[in-house]
């Protein structure tokens, strides 16, 4: 994936995300390969994670958009749980792969 592609999925996941509620947030300025998991009640040192992406979360809105975001596992985790509580999203864990 180029950079200008990769910018723009994580700014629409982060627009989703913001739209989904909750506090976890999506760093658009987060490294290749790892989480682009940030959360803004962690201290501000702590915010962004700093490990690897494992795990691929794919949100599906009711009409259909899919929407990735690059996690680690326990992040992935959350995501999920948030989607599983807002009617019309699915969140469906997968593994990670760069390409």
């Amino acid at each position: 994936m180029t950079a200008p592609a990769a910018a723009r999925r994580r700014t629409a996941a982060a627009a989703f995300l913001d739209a989904l509620g909750g506090a976890l947030r999506i760093r658009t300025d987060a490294l290749p390969g790892g989480c682009e998991v940030s959360d803004p009640v962690q201290a501000p040192g702590h915010r962004a994670c700093g490990r690897q992406a494992v795990l691929t979360v794919h949100f599906t809105d009711q009409w259909g958009r899919c929407i990735l975001v690059h996690a680690c596992a326990s992040h992935a985790e959350l995501l999920r749980y948030l989607a599983s509580a807002r009617p019309g999203v699915r969140a469906v864990i997968r593994s990670y792969s760069p390409a």
